[in-house]
Formats: C-alpha cells, structure tokens, sequence
C-alpha cells in the first residue's frame, strides 16, 4: 500500500498541470456543499439555541384558529370576532355587529390559576402615532403592550433586556412608558418627560440600556426600538380587550407540555378566544425541519458541482491509463497482479478526490465566513431587521470536516474505479506493444 501511494505521488507529480486542473474541480463541489452545510448548520443552531433560551417547557399562544369540532358557522363566527375591530383614536366601541362571541378579555388569571401552570403571559401589538415635544413630526411606530412581570417571567423572550436609566413597569402602573435606548434617543426623551400615543399622554418611566443582543423568530426582536406599555393601557387606546398578539405559559415541572398546550388552548376557547397553542419544542422542531429541507435542496444543487469534479477526475484517469499502457505492461510483465495494478489506479484517483477535498473545506470555510458576515452586514444595513444581525454564525463541524475529506476520497476511488478496472485487465504482451 505504502509503494502504490508513493507511485501515486509520483504519477501525479509528473502532469502537476493536469492534477491541479482535476483537483480543481473536486474543490468548487467539496466548497460548495461544505459552506452550505455549515450555514445550514448555523441557521439551525441559532435557532436551536432561542428556543432553549426561552425553555422547551413553554407553550406559545397565537390568536385564531377553530376547533375541530366547531361547525363551520361557529368557525365562521370566531374568524370574524377575531379580526381587528376598526376602533376611532381615543378608543370606541368600533362595529356593534363585530361583538360576535366577543370575549371580554384575555383570560390570564384563569390561565395562571391552573395548577399545570407556573407563570403567563401575554403581549399585544399596534401601530401607533407617536410624537414628543423633542421631536419635531409625527412618528409612526409599534407600541407594545405588556401584561405585568412578564419580563422577569420569560426573559428569554426578550434577549439583552436590562433597565438603564429609571424603571421598568410594574403591576398597576397607568400610563406609563418603558422605551429603548433607540427610540428614547429619536423621541428626544428622559425619564418624566412625555410622549403622545395618538390622543393620550404617557410618562417614560424608564429606558432600556443599548443592547446588541439579538431577537430573531420567537423571541421579541430589537429591544433598542422598543416601545412598551402595560397592556391594559393599550386597549385603552384600541379597545377590544380581549386582543392579544402572543402568549407565553411556562409549565410546571414534571407535566406532559403537550397536554398542557391542550388545557392553555380549552381554556382560551372556553373564553369566546380560538387560539392556537404550540410548544416550543415543536416550534423548533417545525422550523428546523423546513431549515434541513432546504438546507437539503440547495446541498442537492450544489453537488451537481462536485459531479462534475468527479466525472473530471474519471477523464485524467482514463488519460492516465491510455498515457501509461505500457507502463502497465512492464509491471505485468515483472509479476504485478490484476489487484495490484488496480489498486494502484484507485489509490491515485482518490488522491485526487483527497487533495481536492482538503482544499475544499478550507475554500468553504472561508466563504461561508463571507456570507455570514455579509448577511449580517445586510441586516444591520436594513434598520428594523438590525437585530438579526450577528445571530447567524455557519458552523464546521467536525463532522463534517471528516466526512468531507472521507467522501471526497470515496468519491475519487469511485470515479477511478473504471479506468483502473481497464489498467488491471491489460493483457502485458498488448500492454508492451501499444505506441
């Protein structure tokens, strides 16, 4: 074995040109299924990561969605009720037909009370006009009602939350306001001073320290635009109480999640509320399942260029093989057996494969380190998508780095395999006599 690599070296020391050429294009297909890999890798991992942040234990709550068993009048019926209700600023009652199996509110206390449940929660989001006397205009922005104490109960919600200046809102606070960094800065506010949510006044209370922590899918998003407010509040400005844009319930230890989600959702549905309720284990395990799906289709495209690479390193062996006829019959001829010479072609084809497959991975390390930072430039670049970045981080695993190398080799041996399957059966007085 030791002979038939070092004669493999050999071989293709002496058409290095050729060599490079075949190796060449191993390591466009090895690079371009290795970065794609890894920034799959990473894509998955962060979002792995977000969902373990806010605990595997929690259910998630979105409005809409029928029973089963509902008829479809009475699903009918729930769609409607859960549309938003054209509401004048101020508030108001907004359509009187619209109050079909209207709930009166979110039922958070019932939700807490239940002895499968440790906390809950729940947010709500608008669309508001803002303005300030230390800002000329009027701003529109997303004004986000919070029930009380769901910051400290799911802080995995809203990565890098931290208070810098004042407080932050507490259990029966009025119209109180708790800005970021961010948005306190483009308001031209201080804790006391006020802001105008359409037709009312509230007071900054507090303002989040600059985080560059990041929120991407489930978790809230870039807390140094954030504009919070208790969420009694915000139905103040909008009515319909019972409108809610997501829920958080942390089960208790040692209870089935899923039976939980089905108590969380009857619950809901008992108040005149269809919901959707989800854990997060399956959340991720949804997202992660549509990442691998693509992840496989673009993995799929891009071996069409390591392909190529292969049926490249098929043509060098089979010139190879037609170059070194004679070759092949001297080492015939002085008691080289078929197996010998075979092996002696397979070896130097995955050679090729090895040396292209090396150069392959660091060529695709390199470049997923590329779109990686240049993704996360894009996102910074993009204002409101600012949070994503610097999530994303594509991953070499090791695993991969091993399989790359071990397959690329396999790969080459396979493509070789033809040509030195011809070598082996050249018959030497042939074999002398070719030109």
């Amino acid at each position: 074995m030791l002979d038939s690599v070092l004669l493999a070296f050999h071989n293709l020391r002496t058409r290095p040109t050729r060599a490079g050429l075949t190796i060449l294009g191993v390591v466009v297909g090895v690079a371009a299924v290795a970065a794609l890999v890894a920034i799959g890798q990473g894509m998955q991992r962060s979002v792995q990561e977000q969902f373990r942040a806010i605990g595997y234990n929690t259910v998630v709550v979105t409005p809409g969605g029928a029973d089963a068993g509902t008829s479809a009048l009475g699903a009918a019926a729930d769609r409607f009720s859960s549309l938003p209700t054209p509401v004048p600023r101020g508030g108001g009652t907004g359509f009187p037909g619209a109050a079909l199996r209207r709930a009166t509110s979110v039922p958070l206390d019932r939700i807490r009370a239940l002895p499968e449940v440790v906390r809950a929660g729940v947010i709500r989001t608008e669309t508001a006009f803002v303005t300030s006397p230390g800002m000329s205009g009027l701003g529109v922005l997303r004004v986000t009602g919070v029930s009380a104490g769901i910051f400290d109960d799911f802080p995995g919600y809203f990565p890098g939350f931290a208070v810098d200046q004042g407080r932050g809102l507490a259990a029966g606070d009025g119209r109180a306001l708790l800005l970021g960094s961010a948005v306190a800065a483009d308001l031209g506010v201080t804790v006391g001073s006020t802001v105008q949510i359409e037709d009312q006044e509230f007071t900054v209370v507090g303002i989040l320290a600059s985080t560059t922590a990041s929120g991407v899918g489930i978790t809230y998003g870039n807390l140094n635009l954030a504009l919070f407010v208790p969420i009694e509040q915000l139905s103040t400005l909008f009515g319909s109480p019972e409108r809610f844009t997501l829920g958080l319930v942390e089960a208790r230890t040692g209870e089935d999640v899923e039976r939980v989600a089905e108590v969380v959702r009857t619950t809901f549905t008992e108040s005149g509320i269809p919901v959707s309720a989800v854990t997060t284990r399956e959340l991720s395990a949804r997202i992660t399942a549509v990442l691998g799906g693509m992840q496989a289709t673009l993995t799929a495209i891009a071996a069409v260029a390591l392909l190529v690479g292969a049926i490249g390193v098929m043509n060098t062996m089979y010139t190879s093989v037609l170059e070194r006829t004679r070759h092949i019959g001297v080492m015939k001829a002085v008691g080289a057996k078929d197996r010998q010479v075979l092996g002696l072609y397979l070896v130097e084809s995955g050679l090729l494969g090895l040396l292209g497959g090396g150069v392959g991975v660091g060529v695709g390390a390199a470049l997923s380190g590329v779109v990686g930072a240049s993704v996360g430039r894009a996102f910074e670049a993009s204002g409101e998508l600012a949070s994503l970045a610097g999530t994303f981080s594509p991953r070499m695993e090791a695993w991969l780095v091993v399989g790359a190398l071990a397959g690329s080799f396999l790969l080459g041996a396979m493509a070789g395999a033809l040509p030195a399957l011809r070598a082996a059966r050249l018959r030497p007085v042939e074999a002398l006599r070719h030109e």
